[in-house]
């Protein structure tokens, strides 16, 4: 009588297969067998995974700021003083925070080892060739396609307005007000896959 056992790295046999994560081991047997008979019991699991991730953020801010302080003119006065403008301000504050996280869609897949397999052949016939065979595939296939951008247009212009003091018998002091431009800009990208 022939007797073979072989087990093939993977999930199967028993032919009870189950399903993607957690496969459970498989069992054999094959006994009382006739005279020169052939008994097989073959099993075997494969498990295919594919996840793919496209991720497309985009963020754009735009933002021009213009700020003059006016003009200041003092003309044909018998006293002058204390002439000016109002100042010219513009603020601006940008936050982004982004996360993007894939971590839930990333499969697990667990199988046990070849050593969870088991076969048993017992009371074959003469001449009798009995095989028990086990074999598992487990293919995984993860791509993540991330595409951040983000886009900040912050075009400033500030001017300070003139000061004129013509014809005036006694001229004090005259001032054109400030002129300011602020902007802060913080960006962050997180990306878990």
């Amino acid at each position: 009588m022939k007797k073979l056992l072989r087990f093939a790295a993977g999930t199967a046999m028993s032919l009870s297969l189950l399903g993607v994560a957690g496969v459970s081991a498989q069992t054999g047997t094959i006994g009382t067998t006739g005279s020169g008979s052939n008994n097989q019991v073959n099993g075997s699991t494969r498990t295919s995974v594919t996840t793919n991730n496209q991720n497309n953020v985009s963020a754009s801010n735009n933002n021009p700021q213009t700020a003059n302080s006016g003009d200041v003119n003092s003309d044909s006065n018998t006293t002058s003083t204390g002439a000016e403008s109002g100042a010219a301000r513009n603020d601006s504050t940008v936050r982004a925070d982004v996360t993007v996280s894939n971590g839930a869609s990333n499969p697990v897949v667990t199988e046990p080892g070849t050593s969870n397999d088991s076969g048993s052949i017992n009371l074959t016939g003469a001449n009798s060739t009995n095989s028990i065979s086990s074999s598992h595939e487990t293919t995984v296939n993860t791509t993540n396609n991330n595409q951040l951008q983000f886009n900040n247009s912050n075009t400033q212009d500030a001017t300070s307005g003139s000061v004129t003091q013509t014809n005036n018998t006694t001229a004090g002091s005259a001032r054109s007000g400030d002129a300011t431009n602020t902007s802060d800009t913080s960006i962050s990208f997180s990306v878990s896959n």
